[in-house]
């Protein structure tokens, strides 16, 4: 789709450049559509483009904030060159968003039972190595709570293929983790929405728990 819109743009380009260009010669008019043209239609630009896609994980706003931050970057720093490939960072509009989804779902007026339960999920996510399977999380947390938790999370963690819990984006992570080096390792996430040491040690020593239940129950069976 992105590769689409890209080609789309030829035939504009074939028309605005005339009128922006109405004092040079037709063949220096000519030219310059050529060039751009031919930028546009070289292997480096798809290369580019599905490096930046591959980032974006199928994800179109982390795709158009990442279109943003580079634009963004390029004009505070004009001929920078651009690292795409060790591209890492986080677009500083996607922070927002997780930011301000943090604070529709957990609004200060929750309980703080059900915000600790909204972390603790978290914090499974977080500590997990690949998708978790819902019914091991709810196995934990007890029915009621994670559905009440994943009712209310499901933008950011909706449920994929064979039940599991999956991420709206692999940055998500990243964000929750932000704090994850801090010295304070009680310090709590809760409110400014993040998971921490504390909270990802209890999520592995829960985790190993119910993996240890399963594994007992297949060995003795």
């Amino acid at each position: 789709v992105v590769k689409e819109e890209i080609h789309d743009f030829y035939g504009i380009i074939r028309t605005t450049i005339p009128l922006i260009a109405a004092d040079l010669t037709v063949d220096q008019t000519n030219q310059m559509k050529e060039y751009i043209i031919g930028r546009l239609r070289n292997s480096m630009m798809d290369f580019i483009i599905d490096i930046l896609l591959e980032k974006s994980g199928g994800v179109f706003l982390f795709a158009r904030l990442l279109k943003e931050s580079l634009a963004e970057l390029a004009k505070k720093h004009p001929g920078t060159k651009l690292d795409f490939i060790n591209l890492t960072a986080i677009p500083e509009g996607l922070n927002q968003f997780y930011r301000e989804n943090m604070k529709r779902i957990i609004a200060e007026g929750a309980s703080d039972e059900f915000r600790i339960n909204c972390f603790r999920f978290m914090s499974f996510i977080c500590a997990a190595q690949e998708p978790l399977p819902q019914t091991m999380v709810q196995n934990i947390m007890g029915e009621d709570a994670f559905r009440r938790v994943k009712g209310k999370l499901s933008l950011l963690f909706p449920a994929g293929a064979g039940e599991r819990i999956n991420i709206v984006h692999k940055s998500l992570i990243d964000w929750l983790l932000r704090n994850i080096d801090d010295e304070d390792e009680n310090k709590s996430g809760i409110v400014d929405y993040f998971v921490s040491k504390k909270d990802l040690r209890v999520a592995h020593r829960d985790l190993f728990v119910m993996c240890q239940k399963s594994f007992d129950c297949v060995t003795t069976e």
